[in-house]
């Protein structure tokens, strides 16, 4: 009987150890980003119930982060209206506690939070401006927080509106940043010495990944929230996500298998790929999926990310190859049309005719190329989209070019008649 019971056990001991996974699930990494924290003037908040509102709000949900025992990166605008961080010794007092207490991690969040750009185009403190005012600034800001908190360093820095340029990413590498944050649609090159985490999704993003279960394996999950998100501003109804659902977010991941919560400096101790290299992937990735989505239903492309994570390299190597065949592919066919198209017109038209569908083209060729970089100038993101015309009217030059090259050939190589 005790030999049964023994073989029992040691069926049961096999049975429980073939149906366990071979390896742990590999970990998913949540970050939260809090923008435009600032320092008031005092009085203000006695004065302003929004400010009142917004101070309550920002406690309310450091208390939660406490509860649960999670830490967050709070990115700070050093000079609001004039007013120096230092100048609130609340809020200063408030930021050192966090500190210690290893809850809260320090950001820059520009110097000003002003919109330097010019009308019509996307706004940014570090766009349209030079290295040497970038420089100033930044400086300025860095300098106001360490004197302020008393910090030795100041890893992490996150430009106003996500926007900055080359000099941006040159000026935060000089001043002894290691870690940069804005987003994985900047079309400017990174700088190569910096770490580099851009925010994938807000509250609601996070939210629908929770409650659908589908938090990426070895997936980076940066949100960014505002103060509209946790307290409903008249302009900005629709941004605003809620004190309750915040919590509510914040105990499911409390409970999630395979889920850590950081903040960006102690995700890049963790990571060792939170590279320029990685950055220019995932920036490519959202170019991609930004081009064919205006051209095609995304259950039609293949490979659709929900775009909500920051993968890893290797991830992004292997979702990258079917979008780079079939955007090859597609130019390559665009470019084939454009000169089958004029190769067709060519036995039907005069050549007066010719010589004007061939004028045209180069002018759409233009048209098309001045509107992509016109937009580039104003910040916005570039997906390409405007190219379309650009390559069909190509292929439709290629074959003019290829006449006159005929042309030229054939005029050098006619015998010569005495």
């Amino acid at each position: 009987m005790r030999s049964m019971t023994s073989l029992a056990g040691i069926v049961i001991l096999i049975t429980v150890l073939l149906s366990m996974p071979l390896t742990a699930g590999a970990t998913t990494y949540i970050v939260f980003r809090y923008d435009d924290f600032a320092g008031d003037a005092p009085g203000v908040r006695e004065r302003d119930i929004l400010r009142k509102q917004v101070w309550d709000a920002e406690q309310a949900v450091d208390r939660m982060f406490q509860k649960y025992g999670f830490s967050y990166t709070i990115a700070i605008i050093p000079n609001r209206n004039g007013v120096p961080l230092g100048a609130d010794t609340e809020k200063v007092e408030f930021i050192r506690n966090a500190v210690s207490a290893r809850r809260v991690e320090v950001a820059q969040h520009g110097l000003s939070h002003t919109n330097h750009t010019k009308a019509n185009h996307r706004p940014g403190e570090f766009r349209e401006r030079d290295y040497q005012s970038q420089f100033q600034d930044i400086k300025r800001g860095r300098e106001i927080l360490l004197s302020a908190l008393g910090l030795n360093d100041i890893a992490v820095f996150v430009p106003p509106w996500n926007g900055w340029t080359n000099d941006t990413g040159r000026v935060v590498e000089e001043l002894g940043f290691r870690i940069f944050s804005a987003d994985c649609y900047n079309y400017y090159d990174s700088a190569e010495g910096l770490m580099i985490i851009p925010y994938t999704t807000g509250l609601r993003g996070l939210e629908l990944l929770v409650d659908g279960r589908c938090l990426p394996d070895a997936g980076i999950v940066v949100v960014l929230y505002h103060p509209h998100d946790i307290v409903k501003y008249a302009d900005r109804k629709n941004a605003y996500f809620g004190i309750d659902k915040f919590e509510k977010l914040l105990s499911s991941l409390s409970t999630s298998p395979g889920v850590s919560v950081e903040t960006l400096g102690r995700l890049c101790n963790k990571c060792s790929d939170l590279t320029a290299q990685r950055f220019r992937l995932a920036n490519k990735l959202n170019r991609y999926r930004a081009f064919w989505g205006k051209l095609l239903p995304l259950r039609l492309l293949p490979a659709v990310e929900p775009g909500l994570a920051y993968l890893s390299i290797q991830k992004y190597s292997q979702i990258l190859r079917p979008w780079y065949y079939l955007t090859v592919a597609f130019i390559v066919g665009l470019i084939g049309v454009g000169f089958l198209f004029r190769f067709i017109l060519k036995s039907r038209l005069s050549a007066k005719w010719r010589v004007r569908m061939d004028i045209f083209a180069a002018i759409l060729s233009c048209i098309s190329v001045l509107a992509e970089l016109r937009l580039l100038q104003r910040g916005y993101h570039i997906t390409g989209i405007r190219m379309v015309p650009a390559l069909f009217a190509g292929g439709f030059l290629f074959g003019f070019f290829l006449d006159l090259a005929k042309k030229f050939l054939c005029r050098g190589s006619a015998p010569n008649r005495a």
